[in-house]
């Protein structure tokens, strides 16, 4: 019996996404993020009727919607249009929201580094660790070999 779906909201760039999946991390492997949303409170279960319908019609696939707006998810869903400005204007705003953007994944690029920096530096020490675990190992091991058979030589 399949499992059953739940559905998944959370924002990326300038959309809302939403996906029924059967798991948290189905949900994000249908996202394409690789770290855990729900536990940075960046993502959700919702049990929103509208929501639901939309993403159980199309079970595993992210639909969007234009994020402040409370028109339908889609699989193609457009930017907002912003009302009384120029297409010189708008694209002015676009491009600067990208720039935001990109700053942002910049600064979470940046912080993944470093996380990931101080969870290798960990591993190697605790690598050290374990090697100088090892080595001492080994020589208790040789003095304990040697003592066995110098017992045994003795009794020869």
């Amino acid at each position: 019996m399949p499992r059953k779906l739940k559905t998944f909201v959370t924002e990326s760039g300038f959309f809302e996404l939403a996906v029924a999946a059967p798991s948290m991390k189905a949900a994000l492997a249908a996202w394409g993020i690789t770290v855990n949303l729900f536990q940075q409170g960046l993502a959700r279960q919702t049990d929103d009727p509208a929501i639901v319908a939309a993403a159980q019609s199309a079970p595993g696939r992210v639909l969007r919607r234009a994020i402040g707006s409370k028109g339908a998810f889609s699989a193609e869903a457009e930017l907002p249009k912003v009302k009384g400005r120029s297409g010189k204007a708008q694209s002015k705003i676009k491009a600067r929201k990208l720039q935001d953007v990109n700053r942002a994944a910049r600064d979470a690029l940046e912080r993944a580094q470093e996380r990931h920096r101080k969870k290798m530096a960990a591993l190697d020490k605790e690598r050290e660790a374990l090697e100088a675990r090892a080595k001492q190992e080994e020589r208790e091991w040789r003095r304990e070999e040697e003592r066995l058979e110098d017992s045994i030589n003795r009794l020869k």
